[in-house]
Formats: structure tokens, sequence, C-alpha cells
């Protein structure tokens, strides 16, 4: 594997970027798909260190807007699924009545198998509010693909295989989160504060 990572940061920290590039090989596939690449990239906007929020609403803490793309993989399948496999099976017995040992192939080879590959963008809003940020919590979407899903297909007796891995299929994932806290009590003898969240979400196999 292989990583790189850039972070800036924009006038006195109000404009943040992070941008990231990994590539990543596997000997689970074949040469020709062996490697993969993945980047991302996420932007911050402070709001809060503006002066027009600053100046005219004083009991906001924290007002950040956040904006992220992101793309991972994965590889977890066994080790050579991609390559022919092959078992010690009993073959017939010879004219003597020994049985003969003999090599069938077990798994399937599949040279188009490749990473699974997941795309994600998000959408958020993260704020604070009060001294000390008394309450805080955050407001997020986000929207999830998966492509080329990693499967062990199951052959049918009759081919004499047993199975074979195989990107199946492409999932969709697309929902909004929100959770809030706040503290309501807060001095030297004891604490009182609580908090809440809730999420919906929407699965899909496109």
């Amino acid at each position: 594997s292989y990583l790189g990572r850039l972070n800036l940061s924009f006038i006195e920290g109000r404009y943040l970027l992070t941008a990231t590039f990994r590539a990543d090989g596997t000997s689970k596939f074949v040469k020709s798909n062996r490697w993969a690449y993945f980047p991302s990239a996420a932007l911050a906007w402070r709001m809060e260190q503006e002066d027009f929020i600053r100046e005219n609403t004083p009991w906001i803490d924290q007002l950040k807007f956040r904006l992220g793309y992101g793309q991972t993989g994965n590889q977890s399948i066994d080790p050579y699924n991609s390559f022919y496999n092959y078992k010690k099976t009993i073959d017939y017995a010879d004219a003597n009545g020994n049985k003969e040992l003999a090599l069938a192939v077990s798994n399937l080879q599949n040279p188009e198998l490749k990473w699974e590959s997941t795309k994600q963008y998000d959408l958020g809003l993260d704020f604070g509010f009060l001294k000390n940020q008394r309450i805080r919590g955050s407001l997020g979407f986000y929207k999830k693909t998966t492509k080329g899903l990693l499967y062990p297909f199951t052959m049918a007796l009759s081919t004499g295989m047993e199975s074979t891995s195989v990107n199946f299929a492409n999932i969709e994932n697309k929902g909004v989160e929100f959770d809030i806290s706040a503290t309501i009590i807060q001095n030297k003898d004891w604490n009182w504060s609580f908090g809440f969240n809730i999420g919906k979400n929407k699965n899909k196999i496109t």
C-alpha cells in the first residue's frame, strides 16, 4: 500500500482542506486486476470564525459546515479464489479393487475478479451553542455506493465445481443522521446532561 495526505488551512483556520490518495495491491487477484486506487477529499468551513457571526451571534461557539467524498476498497476473499483450486478425490477402483486418488477442480477460475469499491458522499453541519458548548450536535446526509460486491457464488453440482468468487452486485445506501447533547447543570458538586440521536437509512441492491 501507498498513502499520501495533504492538509491545508486557510484564512486563520476558517477553511480546512484534507485530501488523500491511496494505492492498494493484493495477490488475491490476477496481475491485471491486482492494484486499485482510492482518492478522498474533505472541505470544512468554520463559520463561527467569520466576523458577521462572531459579532452578531456571540452565543454560537461552533458552526462548521463540511463536505466530503471518499473511496475505499475491499478484497476480503480467501487467497487464490480467483484461480483454479484443486482437491484430492477418490476416483474409480482399478481391476484389482484398489481405489485411485485423483485431483479435481474445486474452484472455478475467474480472471475478471477485481476489487470491490465503495464511494461515499457526505454533507454535514456541526454546531455548539451557549458558553462552552452547553448544547452541541450534528446533522449529516450521506450516500454510499458499493460496486462489484465480492460474493462466493455456489455452482450447480452438475458442473463438478463447488463455487467461484464473482463481483456479484451493486448496493446503494443513503440516509440522514442527527444527534444532539446538552449539559443542563454543571457545577463543582454534580453534572446533569443528556443525549439524543436518530437516523434513517435506505438500502437498495441495484
